[in-house]
């Protein structure tokens, strides 16, 4: 009778293993997508993020209300809403700086029955604004809640039409006035990606990422490749914007800084060209998240979300035929190793490299832009079925020699 081939004998030893690897695969490619395992994709996707965070653009600054600006008596003297003669300081002093955009993280609609001075200035701050966004210069990215325009018949009539008009201004041609959304989102407590899209909500339009984007300067890489944009914005954190507890001298400045000097600018300064982002760090705004990086205020989460866009840094999840497929080569190697070097050997071996080669992968995935938490099932299957199919063959020899041994007595 003719041998079998070296080829068919290798295919009938390993056909058991790359059956169970792909039965293992097919089961994973499901058990991934739980919410269990969502969640934990996510515990070790903030620590990959904390770990490995990136370096920022030098593209973007933030000026911040703080605590000693909302309680400065000649700036916005502790009330709330925000003094609006003095926010119209600010984007008037801001629009000398020449930015390329400024974002004001700020709400400037009118507000129900608001006294008639206050309502005065808030006229002006609304006209500031529509004069400014007719400069070829600057964009302003306005935030705006969902809108409902029930509350504007208790506002003041002059600044409810003037509400009307630069909410018009915004689908001019030549017009540089954006309204966004500054919601962001709070999954499981943390602010991890930001939409481009408000389109899902009551009111639907742009975030202030998405009306952000169109006046960034993506990098080349981003570029080259053409990927059309995701609807979601995964942030990967650099840290250098602050946090609650501290506010970084590098990439920030708070409004008594900007207002400091009594004139305007009138030549080139560390605000020109760059993405100015105004915001409240401020304790009694109440406007903090918990981040992978620990609390942020949302002025400092908007600026991580814009920067890393900048970066086209976005993590993102690998395909789901890469990893069906690496997870049965894993199979396929377990058990290759256990075949060349022995059960007990070959298991110790197999079992330790599964976990290195699955956190290598996983590290270096990250590195070019993927959340994979390879964690491989195969290779325990695999050692699970080589161990008992072994003891089942323990187990049956010692069976036919007790059978035999009784025969012959």
């Amino acid at each position: 009778m003719r041998p079998p081939h070296k080829w068919t004998a290798s295919i009938r030893v390993f056909l058991p293993f790359g059956v169970i690897s792909v039965l293992v695969a097919t089961a994973a490619s499901g058990l991934r997508s739980h919410p269990t395992a969502r969640v934990l994709e996510n515990v070790v996707a903030d620590r990959m993020k904390k770990a490995f965070h990136a370096e920022p653009t030098d593209s973007l600054r933030i000026i911040a209300i703080t605590d000693a600006d909302f309680e400065n008596p000649d700036l916005f003297r502790s009330t709330s809403p925000l003094n609006p003669a003095t926010l119209e300081h600010v984007v008037r002093r801001l629009a000398a700086h020449r930015p390329r955009a400024v974002v004001l993280d700020i709400l400037v609609a009118p507000v129900p029955f608001e006294d008639p001075e206050r309502a005065r200035a808030r006229l002006g701050l609304l006209r500031a604004c529509m004069e400014l966004g007719q400069s070829e210069s600057t964009r302003w990215i306005l935030a705006e809640l969902a809108r409902d325009d029930q509350y504007l018949s208790h506002c003041d009539p002059a600044v409810t039409e003037a509400w009307r008009q630069l909410r018009q201004l915004q689908y001019k041609v030549r017009s540089r006035i954006v309204l966004s959304s500054p919601i962001l989102n709070n999954v499981d407590y943390f602010v991890r990606d930001v939409d481009f899209d408000s389109g899902r909500r009551p009111g639907g339009r742009p975030t202030i990422l998405g009306a952000t984007a169109s006046v960034a300067e993506p990098s080349d890489r981003h570029a080259k490749e053409g990927r059309k944009e995701p609807e979601s914005w995964t942030i990967r954190y650099t840290g250098k914007y602050g946090s609650i507890d501290a506010l970084p001298r590098r990439y920030a400045m708070t409004v008594g800084e900007l207002l400091a000097s009594p004139r305007d600018p009138t030549g080139h300064t560390e605000l020109t060209g760059k993405i100015v982002l105004v915001g409240g760090v401020y304790a009694l705004g109440k406007d903090a998240y918990a981040t992978p990086m620990g609390k942020m205020y949302a002025v400092q989460i908007w600026a991580e979300a814009i920067d890393s866009h900048l970066r086209s840094d976005n993590v993102r999840h690998p395909s789901e035929v890469i990893v069906f497929l690496a997870e049965v080569l894993i199979g396929l190697l377990t058990g290759w190793v256990l075949r060349r070097i022995g059960l007990l050997l070959g298991g110790i071996i197999a079992f330790l490299g599964s976990f290195v080669v699955g956190f290598v992968l996983s590290i270096l995935a990250f590195q070019i832009g993927f959340i994979w938490v390879a964690f491989f099932f195969s290779p325990h299957a695999i050692l699970l079925h080589s161990w008992s199919e072994n003891a089942w063959g323990v187990i049956e020899q010692r069976w036919c020699q007790r059978w035999r041994h009784s025969a012959e007595g």
